[in-house]
């Protein structure tokens, strides 16, 4: 079941046995305060179970206290480690619940495998829950998604600004929704009720992860100056350089991969899915390794990887090795 196809079965009816998988998890969260919502919490009858199948079963075989409905939430539980009889028990214990029962899952608890081929855990698990796959958002949902979310704060937030404010802070839908309530109450603040450029740019705080990805492409452009001038903004505003220098590394492994799997014929969408990475991203990612050889990818990657272990074996400062990394390359 998609997301939209959930939001119409809970306006219908919100109860159920649901799982909730895949990686976004702003909409998991809003989606289980909606079911929340709709089952009266007496005190009692909401129970929380972290990790533990044997005390969901105990729980599903009680009876609610004082009558009414029962909201059972079974957390943190690796469901890699779920299967053959356990989870046929799982599945038999979860048809016959009559209570409203929500697993909920994080990316690295749940094999959910791919469309085609589903893991074992979700083929069964369909066949006693109402599945719901969380993916991340594609860009068009999210810009649309970001635009409404300031129309409810009073504000309006034009297309091309949604897709600046998304490059400047962040695809994260929790971040996203903090900096645009953020820019909302500055704007209104002033009497105005039309977001500007200039707004987000005063008020919204920036993903360092795209402040590092700047750095990143100053590094492979051989771009001494602009490289200088980022870093001293990062030290300027405190990031730890083992932080700066590991988020460089992560998007330097990032590149390559890209690089070769589009190499090998990968389209982009194949390539966010593999990678688990939003398509925005990659597609900024995608523009930056296309730019580059495999020869200068390998060569600056290598280069990252000496300068972390400066960073973690010799007295040098950590911002003198960062600052050399700048010089060799």
């Amino acid at each position: 079941m998609t997301v939209t196809e959930l939001s119409k079965k809970l306006k219908l009816d919100p109860h159920g046995v649901y799982l909730f998988y895949g990686e976004e998890e702003y909409l998991k969260r809003r989606y289980l305060e909606q079911i929340r919502s709709a089952i009266p919490d007496d005190g009692f009858n909401h129970v929380k179970i972290s990790g533990d199948l044997l005390a969901l079963s105990q729980e599903l075989d009680g009876l609610a206290l004082f009558g009414g409905d029962r909201l059972i939430e079974l957390w943190d539980t690796d469901f890699s480690k779920v299967g053959g009889e356990q989870l046929d028990a799982l599945c038999e214990l979860l048809k016959s619940a009559e209570d409203t029962v929500i697993l909920y899952t994080h990316p690295d608890e749940f094999p959910a495998g791919t469309p085609k081929k589903p893991s074992p855990q979700l083929a069964a698990l369909q066949k006693c829950t109402v599945a719901v796959n969380f993916e991340r958002q594609k860009p068009a949902a999210l810009q649309g998604w970001l635009a409404r979310h300031a129309t409810a704060q009073g504000c309006f937030l034009a297309p091309e600004l949604c897709r600046k404010m998304i490059d400047y802070c962040s695809a994260d839908m929790f971040v996203l929704a903090g900096e645009v309530e953020k820019v909302c109450a500055y704007v209104t603040a002033q009497g105005r009720n039309v977001i500007e450029e200039r707004d987000i740019l005063t008020v919204a705080s920036p993903s360092t992860i795209y402040g590092a990805f700047d750095f990143t492409n100053a590094l492979l452009d051989r771009d001494k100056a602009k490289a200088f001038v980022l870093l001293s903004d990062m030290i300027r505003r405190k990031e730890k350089p083992h932080d700066i220098l590991g988020t460089v590394s992560r998007m330097m492994s990032d590149l390559l991969q890209i690089r070769v799997l589009r190499d090998c014929g990968m389209t982009p969408a194949e390539i966010a899915s593999k990678l688990k990475m939003h398509e925005y991203v990659l597609s900024l990612r995608l523009q930056s390794a296309m730019k580059r050889s495999m020869e200068q990818l390998e060569q600056t990657a290598a280069l990252c990887r000496e300068a972390d272990r400066k960073i973690k074996t010799t007295r040098l400062d950590s911002y003198r090795v960062i600052e050399l990394l700048i010089l060799e390359l």
